[in-house]
């Protein structure tokens, strides 16, 4: 087992409601590179929809047709 003795977690930056699902933007800082991801809640748990986008607008654009896709499926 190995142990972390500084572990890296990224900030929520914004939450909000979608069609019934919880968007999370998450910001990640490590060195010169920031990143942003999406995650999105529903009746399952938790999916990570966008691991890196370059633009906070691009991980909600990525989630949201995530979010748009599963929906589709349902129907």
């Amino acid at each position: 087992m190995t142990i972390i003795l500084d572990p890296h977690y990224p900030k929520k930056v914004l939450a909000f409601a979608y069609h019934g699902f919880t968007i999370e933007i998450c910001i990640d800082e490590e060195e010169d590179l920031i990143t942003y991801s999406a995650w999105v809640g529903y009746e399952y748990g938790w999916a990570m929809t966008t691991p890196a986008a370059k633009s906070r607008v691009q991980a909600i654009r990525e989630a949201k047709k995530w979010v748009d896709l599963k929906r589709k499926a349902r129907e």
